[in-house]
Order: structure tokens, then C-alpha cells, then sequence
């Protein structure tokens, strides 16, 4: 097993000399607009979709109904 005295001078060495890694991209206004841009768009997806699906789900529930299947 390693040496107690080796691993607290391991840990000051790492507390003393690491420096974490900075991030390098910013976010400008061009990137804002792209993301935001993708966001309306995936929205707009989402509310298409779900009014594709709601006829289904009312055919389905009516046909419960008369089925006596609820």
C-alpha cells in the first residue's frame, strides 16, 4: 500500500500546481441565435406531432366507447 506521507504530498503537489481547463468557447450572439433558432424549431415539431396524434387518440377512445372497452 502506498506510503500516507507520499500520498498527502501527491494531494499538495495537485492542490498547488493543477489548474483546471478552461473553457474556451464562449457563447456569442450568433451561437445564441442558432440554438434558439433549433429550439423553436423542435418545439414547433413537438405541437405538429401531438395534434397529428390527438385524432388517433379520440378514433381510439370512441371506439372504446362503443366497444364497451374503457
Amino acid at each position: 500500500m502506498a506510503d500516507k506521507k507520499l500520498i498527502d504530498e501527491v494531494g499538495k503537489y495537485i492542490d498547488k500546481y493543477y489548474e483546471p481547463v478552461k473553457d474556451d468557447i464562449k457563447m456569442d450572439k450568433e451561437m445564441r441565435s442558432i440554438f434558439d433558432k433549433i429550439t423553436k424549431f423542435r418545439k414547433k415539431r413537438a405541437e405538429e406531432k401531438a395534434l397529428q396524434e390527438e385524432p388517433v387518440k379520440r378514433k381510439q377512445f370512441v371506439r372504446r366507447c362503443i366497444t364497451g372497452r374503457i
